[in-house]
């Protein structure tokens, strides 16, 4: 069942990002996974989404209602985790809850049963009585999310959700989404982290400056580079690099600004042998060499012709 729909969305937020004529769909039960960099316009998207920004023209609806007509029904409908901490510092973990608790219109009674379901849900398991500004990490965007599910929304925005955690602390909040999935709930998940998408998501946009590069699953994808690696060499002097590769190789990209050549390959260990057989005696050098195996990394550096290095 659909529910979150989004038709010619249009809108421009900034001088980089400028949305147009986007059209997509998720459904209950379903990760869709929002795959960018810094600019790539996916907080500005989930913004919009939420009803945060107004869009120039085009819809936004969350089951039945069209989002920026009834912002106040429709957010009845919406649950976000944004970038930014939406908690008190100073309050406790349960004032905080209550207070977005009542925003949504709870009764006390309801309420109070309501903060245990999601803390409880979210696998919170200090007390309530902890000043968040005490928290850790996870243990704030476990509040967060907590806060974000008390009124049972029916599609739920996660901006850059794991920012800043730990390897093992990201595992653990995963898992939660994972959870979440599977109980029914629609989630659409922005980020740059390209493992966190190839584990949960169940569809990939790949977004740069407001554009829907491609969607898919994870392996419709990969298949898109043919199961060809690319090596990314960051190289000086970069042009004496690209005479030496080009009798070796095609060069897909060369960018200046980052001294790197971009090759694809289906042999990178052979193709690497040859180029490298002999560089030292042209008195190149190589800062760092990269092999980028076919995979939603490759994908995103195929198309965007950038890196996502934290993911």
């Amino acid at each position: 069942m659909t529910v979150l729909q989004v038709k010619q969305l249009t809108a421009r937020v900034a001088d980089h990002i400028q949305f147009v004529d986007v059209n997509l769909s998720v459904g209950a039960g379903e990760i869709y996974g929002i795959l960018g960099d810094a600019k790539s316009g996916k907080t500005e998207f989930i913004q919009l989404l939420s009803g945060m920004r107004t869009p120039d023209r085009g819809w936004v609806k969350v089951d039945d209602c069209r989002v920026h007509d009834n912002i106040r029904r429709a957010q009845r409908h919406i649950g976000v985790l944004s970038r930014r901490l939406a908690l008190f510092p100073m309050m406790t973990v349960e004032n905080n809850l209550q207070y977005w608790g009542r925003l949504s219109e709870r009764s006390t009674h309801r309420l109070e049963s309501d903060i245990d379901r999601v803390l409880r849900y979210v696998h919170y398991q200090k007390r309530k009585e902890e000043v968040v500004a005490a928290l850790g990490a996870l243990d704030r965007k476990r509040v967060h999310l907590a806060a974000a599910l008390l009124h049972k929304p029916k599609v739920l925005l996660l901006d850059q959700p794991t920012e800043p955690m730990t390897e093992r602390e990201r595992e653990a909040f995963l898992q939660i989404v994972q959870k979440l999935q599977r109980d029914g709930q629609a989630v659409v998940y922005a980020t740059d982290k390209v493992h966190e998408i190839q584990h949960i998501a169940t569809r990939v946009a790949i977004m740069d400056e407001g554009k829907i590069l491609v969607e898919g699953t994870v392996e419709e994808l990969r298949s898109l580079l043919g199961g060809q690696s690319q090596i990314v060499i960051r190289c000086r002097p970069l042009h004496a690099w690209v005479k030496l590769v080009e009798e070796t190789a095609t060069v897909h990209t060369v960018d200046e600004e980052k001294r790197e050549l971009r090759l694809w390959t289906t042999k990178p260990k052979e193709l690497l042998s040859r180029i490298f057989s002999d560089w030292q005696d042209n008195g190149l050098v190589a800062e760092s060499v990269r092999v980028v195996e076919p995979t939603l990394e490759g994908v995103y550096l195929h198309l965007t012709g950038k890196s996502l290095e934290n993911g």
